[in-house]
């Protein structure tokens, strides 16, 4: 019976914390602190040289996504670049709002 009284306290302090933790974007991706923006470049093709290093080549680059976050840590702006088969680039940005704790997809264009 002891050990179930003592146990009870800590679950009931971790349960509180966790809900004292506001939910946002950042904490989604497993990140920490103040983020303004993160970039992700894909390649194709990439080979390792004999450091066991990836070596980046420029003309294997198919896309590159940025997301934008605002002071609170949510996504505002998603902006893609991508590679189409005749190797011009295609760009699509979708815009997000927040409005009573909840995620609104606003606005998606696409143009060349």
């Amino acid at each position: 019976m002891k050990k179930f009284i003592f146990l009870f306290p800590i679950f009931f302090v971790i349960s509180a914390f966790q809900l004292s933790v506001t939910p946002n974007d950042i904490k989604e991706y497993g990140l920490q602190g103040k983020v303004k923006e993160i970039t992700t470049m894909y390649f194709t093709d990439l080979e390792k040289n004999n450091k066991d290093e990836w070596e980046l080549d420029l003309d294997k680059l198919v896309a590159v996504a940025k997301m934008f976050f605002d002071s609170s840590g949510n996504i505002t702006k998603i902006q893609e670049n991508y590679k189409e088969i005749n190797s011009s680039w295609q760009e699509t940005i979708t815009k997000f709002e927040f409005k009573d704790g909840q995620k609104k997809k606003l606005l998606e264009k696409g143009h060349q």
